[in-house]
């Protein structure tokens, strides 16, 4: 196990990597949106309908 500390750079980083397996996130709702769904255009289409 192994901690990181950041911000968003920090985080897209770390999902991208393929040295990193499973990611645990303490922050609010807004980070874990930005990290599952992402923050482009398209985010809110991959939005399950029921969290919109």
């Amino acid at each position: 196990m192994r901690f990181a500390d950041g911000g968003p750079a920090e985080g897209a980083y770390l999902t991208a990597h393929d040295g990193v397996d499973t990611i645990r996130v303490t922050g609010s709702d807004r980070s874990h949106d930005a990290i599952v769904w992402g923050t482009d255009e398209h985010a809110e289409r991959r939005r399950p309908r029921t969290r919109r």
